[in-house]
């Protein structure tokens, strides 16, 4: 059968048409749907999501990676930030002096003209990628392959960064060593009469408490303060030949988040502002108060904290300056000034300081168990007058000896044997082990206090009166042989045990773990089936 030519050309112009479209629909399926986006640690990306005056994207935002743009540059100046930024000097707002911006694009565009965004920031981007290209360098997509850069598909990243920087007492510490003390390098204040900033000795405040997330008529916001201002030193000292000047990329700053210990914190000298060692905490008119002043030693949290915004925020003023009594909507949130210290979801309260504490593995093991985060018992250690100025005075350690007959060496565990030997506890053991870790723990040590030396049982004696108890009963007394379905919160014998136990180990790290039965309980040798034999008769 032959074939007409142009039959033929129709035959071999549809073919090429295939592989045109299922190439291009490779490419975009490769792209967005199944290619697996390369995992990066060197920094966040900024996403680029620019509608001018657009109701939606045509197109997902693009995540742009400022650290490798930056590094394959090997933008180390300010003068280097110029090949894709233009500097500008500003003014500011507040304090009508001129600021630092960088700007990109270069090319000046109108921001709320839709088609005006997108052609200036594909050329700036798209000109340079060909420029590299023409040169023979590895670079990015040309204008057109926009999956290459709009990826539809949501991407996973490894990212060993925070959104906001990591400065603790330690960074602080280098800044302050670097500005050789001279805290007016980077604090400073507005003075309203002379619109001009100015620096007053123990009245440093955070930036954020000027500076808030998005600008306003009186200042830039805090992201564009610290850019500009961090940056811009660190790229100064650089100009001038100093090694340590600190990052220019994202992820010098925003690195990974690594908290200080109590002792390292404790090597650090100690940042003075004028604050008190000891506070007393209470809202101005005392008459409305329900409880005794708490006497706060603040000198003794401090190390506990990984900075000054640990507890204090926004702003380094009194906690009664923003959280009132019934709460300020517009300075303090509408927390009140008793919610401040109270609330147990709340990193920055008391309570929930306290809590978080608890969730520790050397204190989980009991804790989990606890679900109040604040029994009424605990009130009277913190709220237990004024202080006068002077220390509180720490409580003493629970004591390492107990009557054995009070308190056992070892409890045999048989109430469950069948196939395996009863467990030998090692009572007094676990014990000292719990009391070691509280007497190390000084907010464990304050609390458990309150109940004596018996505090320590109430991590497995649960809901007891210890200071009423003259003998522990024994777990049988609640939890019977078998579960109960009429009381649902109350497990039977075998689940009490292995919940308690197994759990605490979990929870702390401990070994045995679970399902490693024969570690506690020891099996029992099977019994062999007696025979007869015809002459001795029966034996084993």
């Amino acid at each position: 059968m032959h074939m007409s030519g142009k039959g033929l050309c129709f035959i071999l112009a549809g073919f090429c048409l295939v592989l045109v479209l299922g190439g291009i629909g490779l490419i975009h399926s490769m792209t967005i749907e199944d290619a697996k986006p390369k995992v990066s640690t060197s920094g966040p990306p900024i996403m680029l999501a620019h509608k001018g005056d657009a109701k939606a994207l045509d197109r997902a935002p693009v995540f742009f990676n400022h650290d490798r743009h930056a590094s394959t540059l090997e933008q180390r100046r300010e003068s280097d930030c110029k090949v894709c930024h233009t500097l500008e000097e500003q003014m500011d707002l507040k304090t009508r002096q001129k600021v630092k911006v960088y700007r990109f694009p270069k090319t000046a565009y109108n921001t709320d003209d839709k088609r005006a965004v997108m052609a200036a920031f594909h050329s700036a981007c798209g000109s340079c990628h060909r420029e590299r290209a023409a040169q023979g360098k590895k670079t990015g997509p040309d204008i057109g392959l926009c999956g290459k850069c709009h990826k539809r598909k949501a991407q996973v990243m490894t990212a060993s960064w925070a959104w906001s920087p990591i400065f603790n007492y330690d960074r602080h510490n280098k800044h302050v060593v670097a500005a050789e003390k001279k805290c007016e390098t980077c604090h400073h204040a507005l003075d309203e009469a002379q619109k001009k900033l100015i620096y007053k000795k123990d009245t440093e405040n955070s930036c954020s408490a000027c500076h808030k997330a998005v600008p306003d008529k009186t200042a830039r916001s805090l992201p564009k303060v610290a850019h500009a201002a961090c940056i811009g030193c660190h790229m100064e000292l650089a100009a001038k030949g100093k090694k340590k000047a600190g990052p220019f990329d994202c992820k010098g700053c925003h690195g990974e988040h690594k908290d200080l210990k109590p002792e390292e914190v404790g090597k650090i000298p100690r940042l003075v502002r004028g604050q008190k060692d000891m506070q007393d905490l209470a809202l101005k008119d005392l008459k409305s108060a329900r409880m005794k002043v708490v006497a706060f030693n603040h000198k003794s949290h401090e190390p506990r904290a990984q900075f000054c915004s640990s507890c204090h925020h926004h702003s380094l003023e009194k906690c009664s300056n923003c959280h009132t009594e019934k709460g300020d909507f517009k300075k303090g949130g509408g927390v009140s000034f008793e919610r401040a210290f109270h609330t147990a979801t709340a990193n920055q309260s008391c309570v929930g300081c306290h809590q978080k504490t608890k969730q520790k593995k050397e204190c989980a093991g009991c804790h989990q168990w606890m679900p109040d985060p604040l029994p009424k018992v605990s009130c009277p250690v913190c709220h237990g007058g004024p202080s006068e100025g002077k220390p509180v005075v720490e409580a003493k350690a629970l004591p390492l000896e107990f009557d054995k007959e009070k308190v056992p060496d070892k409890l045999v565990v048989k109430s469950l044997e069948k196939q395996f030997m009863p467990v030998d506890l090692v009572h007094q053991k676990i014990i000292k082990k719990l009391v070691t870790i509280s007497n190390s723990n000084s907010l464990a040590r304050t609390f458990h206090a309150v109940k004596g030396e018996n505090a320590i049982c109430a991590g497995c004696h649960h809901k007891m009166d210890m200071a009423a108890a003259t003998k522990m009963p024994a777990c049988t007394t609640c939890h019977g042989i078998r579960f109960d379905p009429k009381e649902m919160g109350k497990p039977g014998i075998l689940a009490a045990y292995h919940r308690q136990c197994m759990g605490c180990h979990q929870a702390m790290g401990q070994k045995p773990q679970a399902l490693e039965c024969v570690k506690c309980h020891k099996e029992k040798e099977p019994k062999v089936a007696a025979t007869l034999d015809p002459v001795r008769g029966m034996v084993r």
